[in-house]
């Protein structure tokens, strides 16, 4: 089977992304997949383009996109996307998206489509904290989520989509939860050994 599993580049002054740092170390594994990995713009206009022209690419079985959640304390296994970007951030390019829908006249929110039970089990049963999530936010995180389960749902069908969020990188942040790398890139791991052995 395939598997796309994207990160994000550094956002909001920070100099890393832990999502691609530990996405970086799958490079070379063979976890029972094939794998295209992607790091993705965290831009309102760049991010979601770039993830679809590689979902035309590789045409996946999955997407398992990945990215920062600052402040959580565990992995967050995504269990919504919703088609709202509401942000008073700015992105990577300066832009700043206030109450705007991700594609007009679409539904409103689409449920993750990844065995989510499945990856949960594996990052508890390895001692990963880890739990479930409803909000992944309304930035770019929630834009691809949405956007590659909104695809799925268009244009690939059969394919699943599901997103997982990690907490800092120590060091990142001064008194923030974090999670060292290691872990996080073994959380990463898991959640793809748990995709493809739900495929099989």
């Amino acid at each position: 089977m395939r598997i796309l599993v994207t990160g994000f580049m550094p956002f909001g002054g920070q100099k890393i992304n832990p999502s691609w740092e530990a996405i970086k170390t799958l490079e070379g594994k063979k976890l029972g997949a094939q794998l295209l990995l992607r790091r993705l713009p965290v831009e309102w206009e760049a991010g979601p383009k770039e993830l679809l022209g590689a979902i035309r690419e590789f045409r996946p079985d999955c997407v398992l996109l990945v990215g920062q959640a600052g402040g959580r304390d565990a992995v967050s296994v995504e269990r919504l996307g919703v088609n709202c970007q509401d942000c008073k951030a700015p992105d990577n390019a300066g832009e700043v998206r206030l109450e705007t829908p991700i594609r007009e006249g679409a539904p409103d929110a689409l449920a993750a489509t990844y065995p989510f039970e499945e990856i949960l089990a594996a990052l508890r049963g390895a001692g990963i904290p880890a739990r479930y999530s409803w909000d992944a936010g309304r930035y770019l995180c929630n834009c691809v989520l949405w956007t590659a389960l909104d695809a799925a749902r268009e244009d690939f069908p059969g394919m699943r989509a599901g997103f997982i969020h990690l907490p800092f990188l120590p060091g990142q942040k001064e008194g923030a939860p974090c999670l060292d790398l290691e872990t996080q890139a073994r959380a990463v791991e898991l959640c793809v050994r748990a995709i493809a052995g739900a495929e099989r």
